[in-house]
């Protein structure tokens, strides 16, 4: 009953920052489905249960789109998943969790002291970027650092990240879907995320021209470091064990 809670509110939490900032579900919510579900159980989870949302914040963001930009960046990821799935399954999955952590934790700091580089603009740093978000959606569903990091360097509004980064994600997950295939969960755990998800997005909606963009950023990093800790500590302890 406490992970499907956990589980529940991790998503809620995710969907509204999504819907505010652009990106959020995969960092908030990836650690603590990795460490409750597993780790392709969990990206099949988020994936599925996002696409109604990239949908909606994508639509209503969709007169700031960078279409040539997302198409890179989506497109990328979408021809790296099947290679990088098929790699990632021969690996240790306790060695991935702990991988996983890092990288989450990682993001963060990069994402708070606001990291730059000229590698991440234009088509080429489009590339990478794509590259990159592959990477590590197929790890932990947390592919929205390097795609975030990509818009800030590129100078977008709020408007224009919030619109392309879901284009961007929907290819993503459509790669996602085609390399990992259908996962099975047990129908309260569908249930919950998928009403969390909901409430979740409509809620960041609503909210989006309202919430400060500093207080969102803010936000999403601190419960981010809660989610790249849990799933470090999961599998460190599974080593252990």
């Amino acid at each position: 009953m406490l992970s499907i809670i956990a589980i529940a509110v991790a998503v809620l939490v995710g969907c509204f920052a999504q819907a505010v900032a652009g990106t959020g579900l995969g960092l908030i919510a990836g650690g603590i489905l990795v460490s409750v579900l597993g780790r392709e159980p969990s990206i099949m989870l988020l994936t599925l249960i996002s696409v109604p949302m990239m949908l909606a914040v994508g639509w209503q963001n969709r007169a700031g789109i960078h279409w040539s930009r997302a198409l890179i960046m989506g497109g990328t990821a979408l021809v790296l998943s099947p290679p990088l799935a098929i790699g990632l399954r021969a690996l240790d999955q306790s060695v991935l969790m702990v991988v996983c952590g890092v990288l989450i934790l990682v993001s963060v700091a990069l994402l708070y002291f606001g990291f730059s580089s000229t590698k991440l603009v234009g088509k080429r740093g489009a590339v990478l970027a794509g590259s990159l978000t592959s990477l590590l959606n197929m790890l932990s569903g947390t592919g929205g650092p390097p795609a975030a990091i990509y818009a800030v360097n590129s100078g977008w509004d709020a408007t224009a990240t919030r619109g392309t980064l879901q284009v961007v994600f929907f290819m993503v997950g459509v790669g996602t879907v085609a390399s990992l295939g259908v996962s099975h969960w047990e129908p309260e755990v569908v249930i919950a995320a998928a009403g969390a998800a909901l409430v979740g997005t409509v809620a960041g909606m609503l909210s989006a021209k309202h919430v400060p963009a500093e207080y969102a950023r803010l936000a999403i990093l601190a419960l981010a470091t809660l989610g790249g800790f849990t799933v470090l500590g999961s599998g460190i302890g599974q080593l252990a064990a």
